[in-house]
């Protein structure tokens, strides 16, 4: 009896333990950078810790917190987070403009682009648009939802769609996705190339494949600049590999490099296009020609992670293991926030069990 007791009383000391140690790590708030440049409201008197604090205390019952960081590693749209960056107006009035990435959708697709630049005048709505990005970056699809269609009341309505369609591709409601990218694309023709590649793969995934291909190919023929016509030749590179014509899919990369090289492309955006070609070629298992492009994308810039990561997995698939942990490593290094990190991590961790396995 008295065994049976002191086993009770350890099991449920260990039970009572084990609730603290999840309750501590349930109530742990996820950290999300900001990464800002407030160079233009410093003479405003622009208060960010005030700000962030009036968000974070809202963003406590989701576990979020939204932490600056001015100084990110490597490439900027390669980190996973919230920017901030002020500017002037022609009346010299500041504005405040944001954007936010979601790591699942960035996973989703290359045709993707999660990312929308949102802008204010005012620190009021400023707050308001910070604490809707912070849940629409996390996935908190709900309360993002609440949020944008609140700042749609509230500010300019149609620059919130954007990411009110993407947050309906999270629950897979592609009907609502288009209506929202739609709007998008009467109202900001500036964004008519992200939004159509965006509303071509939300139509792609209602089993709209004509529309689909309508949709970029209507851009394409309106396309005013050789920069769009890449972005647009790319998207549909893979939505060809989406039906599997792999031959049209390489047509299509091949196209936007030849057009990004003829016309003096940056080297980060060659280098990642060479990657994007590589992901393409990678889908017909022609492991040398997908080595020479993610080498071809190092070359240009040595600092283009996505290269890095492509790169150790196709070294991983290849059994090189000791190259893949060095790329994945080093993407690691040069995106500290960056969409793959989790994946980097497990792919070093199961190498090194590997390694150690085998005696290496």
């Amino acid at each position: 009896m008295v065994y049976r007791r002191i086993i009770f009383v350890l099991v449920m000391v260990f039970y009572t333990l084990g609730i603290a140690v999840a309750q501590d790590a349930e109530t742990e708030p996820h950290v999300i950078p900001l990464y800002y440049d407030l160079t233009a409201s410093i003479d405003n008197n622009f208060d960010l810790d005030t700000l962030l604090a009036e968000v974070n205390t809202r963003l406590t019952e989701f576990a979020l917190v939204v932490v600056p960081d001015p100084t990110p590693q490597g490439y900027l749209w390669t980190q996973s987070g919230i920017t901030l960056f002020s500017s002037r107006d022609e009346d010299g009035e500041i504005q405040f403009v944001l954007e936010a990435n979601n790591p699942t959708l960035d996973r989703l697709s290359p045709v993707l682009e999660s990312r929308h630049d949102v802008s204010t005048s005012t620190v009021e709505t400023l707050a308001d648009i910070l604490f809707a990005l912070a849940l629409y970056h996390h996935d908190s699809v709900d309360a993002a939802q609440r949020a944008f269609e609140a700042l749609i009341a509230s500010d300019e309505p149609n620059q919130f769609h954007y990411y009110l369609g993407y947050l309906a591709l999270l629950e897979d409601d592609y009907p609502a996705a288009l209506a929202h990218f739609d709007t998008t694309f009467t109202d900001f023709h500036a964004e008519r190339v992200r939004v159509a590649s965006s509303a071509a793969w939300a139509l792609w995934q209602m089993g709209a494949t004509d529309a689909a291909f309508e949709r970029i190919n209507t851009a394409l023929d309106g396309a005013v600049t050789v920069s769009n016509e890449v972005v647009l030749m790319r998207s549909r590179a893979y939505l060809f590999a989406l039906m599997l014509d792999y031959d049209a899919a390489l047509m299509d990369i091949d196209a936007a490099i030849a057009l990004a090289e003829t016309h003096d492309f940056s080297r980060v955006t060659r280098a990642g296009l060479y990657t994007n070609r590589a992901e393409l070629v990678f889908l017909i298992y022609e492991w040398d020609r997908v080595e020479e492009n993610l080498d071809m994308a190092l070359e240009l810039d040595p600092t283009y992670a996505p290269a890095y990561f492509q790169r150790g997995v196709l070294f991983y698939t290849m059994a090189r293991r000791e190259d893949a942990i060095a790329d994945f490593e080093m993407y690691l290094v040069l995106t500290p926030d960056g969409i793959y990190n989790e994946q980097a991590t497990e792919y070093i961790e199961s190498i090194e069990i590997e390694l150690e396995a085998l005696g290496g």
